[in-house]
This record gives structure tokens, C-alpha cells and sequence, in this order.
């Protein structure tokens, strides 16, 4: 992980392990963060067919209509992209982007494993 979080610029990250711990400490670290530097609607970059966990943030960020079916409205500020798509993370990125929460091996969406260069 410190490979990808140097290259990409970052000083920290979080790496957590169980649901829904991996979502809503780094999601909230991440809106804060995003507040703290002006920016007033903080977006974080989740991909497609994750599962987050069971809270409200956790269901909106994993964008499975079926597990937020009853729990609308869902919080905004998270922007999809496809599993394993280095290029649609970095077009999804923007002034607005304070965080990518993005599953090693998603289990949910079935077991998919990204590349390396994820």
C-alpha cells in the first residue's frame, strides 16, 4: 500500500478490516478532511458491485439497489466507477475528491481480485 499511496500523493491512509469498520471511519476521516480544506461537497470514488456493510453510508457507497432498498435518502457525495478501471478513478478525480474506498477482493459482487497496478 505505500507504493500506491506515495505515488498517488497521499501522506496517509487508513487500512481497516472488518464491515463496517473499512467504510464509515474513512469515509467520515475523509468528509471531514474535505471540510477542513474548503471543500463543501466532498466526494469519495467507490466502485461498482462493492458491499460496504450495513450502515447508511456504507449502503450508499455500495451502490447495490437492493440492499438500500427502504433506507433512501441516501447520503450524496459518492461517485461510481467500474471494479478495476485505474483510468475511470482517475477521470472520476476532481477538486471535489477526498478519498477512493475501494475493495482489495470484492466477496459480494463475486470473488474479483483487481490487477496489480490497482
Amino acid at each position: 500500500m505505500g507504493g500506491c499511496a506515495s505515488s498517488a500523493g497521499w501522506s496517509r491512509y487508513f487500512l481497516p478490516i472488518a464491515a463496517p469498520r473499512p467504510t464509515k471511519p474513512p469515509s467520515s476521516f475523509a468528509r471531514r478532511y474535505g471540510h477542513e480544506k474548503g471543500i463543501t461537497r466532498p466526494e469519495i470514488i467507490v466502485a461498482d458491485n462493492a458491499f460496504h456493510g450495513r450502515t447508511l453510508g456504507a449502503l450508499t457507497a455500495t451502490g447495490n439497489s437492493k440492499a438500500q432498498k427502504g433506507f433512501g435518502p441516501l447520503p450524496e457525495g459518492f461517485v461510481r466507477v467500474p471494479y478495476n478501471d485505474a483510468a475511470a478513478i482517475e477521470a472520476a478525480g476532481n477538486k471535489n475528491t477526498v478519498a477512493v474506498l475501494i475493495e482489495p477482493i470484492q466477496g459480494e459482487g463475486g470473488i474479483r481480485i483487481p490487477d496489480m497496478a490497482i
